[in-house]
């Protein structure tokens, strides 16, 4: 991995560069960090996909009624509110 990735791969670029386990290192060898420790390794960076995610999802849900709020409110001059109040109250 090359430092420049970016996201995950960085994060874990970082902590094997910490832990002392170089890039060139072959599978099967032991020197630096065991599997139990990359396996929570891997485990946090699920994590905090999954939580960034779910933000996300959370963030875009919030934002399409509050856009159609927005054009009502910017075009509420000319209509009557009582018939685009199904727009406004959900179902």
């Amino acid at each position: 991995m090359r430092r420049e990735a970016g996201g995950c791969f960085a994060l874990l670029y970082i902590i094997q560069e910490n832990l002392g386990l170089g890039v060139k290192m072959k599978k099967g060898q032991n020197d630096g960090i065991d599997s139990a420790v990359f396996g929570e390794i891997q485990l946090l960076l699920a994590e905090k996909r999954t939580a960034l995610s779910s933000m996300r999802t959370g963030i875009a849900v919030f934002a399409l009624p509050l856009s159609v709020l927005s054009v009502l409110v910017a075009t509420s001059k000319y209509y009557d509110v009582l018939r685009v109040l199904h727009f406004l109250v959900p179902c």
